[in-house]
């Protein structure tokens, strides 16, 4: 099974216009493989405000799923939680 019609599908429905998705073809921007340490394909980085949330490899539908509610649950929550951290 090929992941990037699931992936697209997952953009075309995203609802947020603070998740970007973006896919890039390694062997032609190896910099950018080579800044988020690509080691197989496919890989996924989540990403918030700079930071890696998450990553993973593998075309795994589960796992892109709950990543991507996780960042979703982040985004959606109240200005004194982000990624499970509580501030005084």
């Amino acid at each position: 099974m090929r992941f990037k019609p699931i992936f697209e599908a997952q953009a075309r429905a995203n609802q947020n216009d603070r998740i970007v998705f973006c896919a890039v073809q390694t062997d032609e921007n190896r910099d950018s493989a080579m800044a988020f340490q690509v080691s197989s394909i496919p890989q996924f980085n989540f990403m918030l405000n700079g930071q890696e949330l998450t990553r993973f490899v593998g075309a795994d539908e589960n796992k892109f799923s709950a990543a991507l509610a996780q960042i979703q649950n982040v985004l959606s929550g109240s200005a004194s939680t982000h990624g499970n951290l509580h501030y005084k």
